[in-house]
């Protein structure tokens, strides 16, 4: 999973990083990175699938891996490209049968997309979560494909807070977050 998310990501670890395998008698899956302390969390009970432990260790690596491409700019990113690059990065560990994350995003949420610039903690579901981070995957695919990874690498540098909508959209991609959000739907 290190391998093929540095690849997809063209970004590399600048040293090793330690995970922790965290059993939990209730059953449940989800991760953390300290990405200061290169430190992973993986919070699991003993019978998770291993392939669905991987899915979960492939995103977590991408937040390592852009803590040591953009620095400290890493710890101020938008939520909105922090955990949608980290998505993005997982590629085929998140995506199932499905080619891409426009595609993905098309055929699961088109009739019922969140606002982008919304916290998933607002609304305090898995789902919407989830549905976010797929759609924030589909955004970072989209800036990629249309403005190119300097562009994106130039906005998720700018953040302003681990908050949606902290990064400077009109500065570098010409318009505010609500305009690129409606040329990302056109998009999809």
């Amino acid at each position: 999973a290190l391998s093929y998310v540095s690849q997809r990501t063209d970004m590399q670890l600048n040293a090793p990083v330690t995970i922790i395998f965290d059993r939990r008698a209730a059953c449940g899956l989800d991760g953390a990175t300290y990405t200061q302390r290169r430190v992973i969390f993986l919070y699991a009970c003993p019978d998770i699938p291993t392939n669905r432990a991987v899915n979960i260790l492939a995103h977590e690596f991408v937040h390592q891996l852009a803590h040591d491409r953009y620095g400290n700019a890493h710890l101020q990113a938008d939520l909105i490209l922090n955990e949608g690059l980290a998505t993005w990065g997982a590629g085929k560990y998140w995506l199932g049968r499905e080619s891409d994350f426009r595609a993905f995003v098309a055929r699961n949420y088109a009739g019922n997309l969140l606002p982008l610039g919304v916290n998933y903690q607002d609304y305090g579901t898995i789902d919407a979560m989830n549905r976010l981070y797929y759609e924030w995957a589909s955004l970072v695919d989209f800036v990629i494909a249309t403005q190119g990874r300097d562009a994106f690498d130039r906005l998720y540098s700018s953040g302003q807070g681990m908050q949606p909508n902290t990064a400077d959209y009109a500065g570098v991609l010409g318009g505010d977050l609500g305009t690129v959000e409606q040329q990302w739907k056109e998009w999809l």
